[in-house]
């Protein structure tokens, strides 16, 4: 669905969510006859055609937060971030593996909600992983969360677990990390690159960033697979998720935030 140029954004949105979520239900009815890389390339395919996202915009990782849906609600995993982290410096850094997505965060009381998450998330990590600041998170991820925060532990340090990433202090080592594995210095200098999907059509389709979280880490093997842990506390989650953007969302749903009344956009 592409549409002329001096189309408005809630235009294009008011015409391509309802096609979004009606095909977001039929995925997770089961009711999707094609696979899983055949449903994120044809969502990702129609936000692309509807002007909706913009590929490959490099971004600087300090503005880079977490989507409060990525991971069925979990956010991160701080042990894998730093799991990812220790195969990173033992592998190396390829950009031709990096695949991430994020939105930008929107002004007003749902782009604060979305801050705040992120916020919460580092402090409740235990020092494992670096502070957000609200005011500096201008996007959160849906894909590429975990080799985002992994740049950012490195970036702006902290806690460690692994002692081949760590100084003697017990904490994350850039110098040590830098010189054994150089090929970090490039994310770290240069930011990452990202496709960026419009707030209002993940406003519009509430799922949308959790379930193109879930689709497209579902091929990943380097960056970010799930874990086994998370495998098996997936219905768990799905059920903790669920509680949790009932409360999280609740400044979104009564925030009347139909297209007309969105001024952000």
């Amino acid at each position: 669905m592409s549409f002329p140029a001096d189309t408005s954004i809630a235009e294009r949105v008011a015409a391509l969510s309802p096609i979004l979520t009606t095909m977001i239900e039929q995925f997770e009815a089961g009711e999707w006859k094609d696979g899983v890389e055949a449903f994120q390339d044809d969502m990702v395919g129609r936000l692309f055609a509807a002007g909706l996202l913009k590929k490959d915009v490099w971004l600087d990782i300090m503005e880079v937060g977490v989507h409060p849906d990525n991971r069925e609600g979990n956010m991160l995993v701080p042990v894998d971030v730093h799991d990812l982290l220790l195969r990173l410096s033992q592998d190396g850094w390829s950009w031709n593996k990096w695949t991430a997505m994020v939105t930008d965060v929107p002004a007003g009381l749902i782009g604060e909600c979305w801050a705040a998450e992120c916020v919460k998330l580092a402090e409740n990590s235990g020092g494992l992983l670096p502070p957000y600041q609200a005011d500096q998170v201008k996007y959160v991820t849906g894909r590429g969360s975990h080799g985002t925060a992994a740049v950012r532990l490195v970036k702006f340090g902290g806690k460690g677990i692994h002692d081949e990433l760590c100084g003697d202090d017990g904490k994350i080592s850039k110098s040590k990390i830098l010189e054994t594995q150089p090929s970090m210095e490039a994310p770290l200098q240069k930011g990452c690159p990202y496709d960026v999907v419009h707030s209002a059509v993940v406003i519009a389709v509430p799922r949308l960033m959790e379930v193109l979280s879930r689709v497209g880490n579902a091929g990943q093997t380097t960056f970010r697979a799930a874990t086994a842990l998370q495998h098996c506390s997936r219905i768990h989650n799905l059920a903790v998720a669920r509680q949790k953007r009932g409360r999280l969302h609740i400044c979104i749903y009564t925030y009347e935030y139909n297209l007309e009344k969105l001024r952000y956009m």
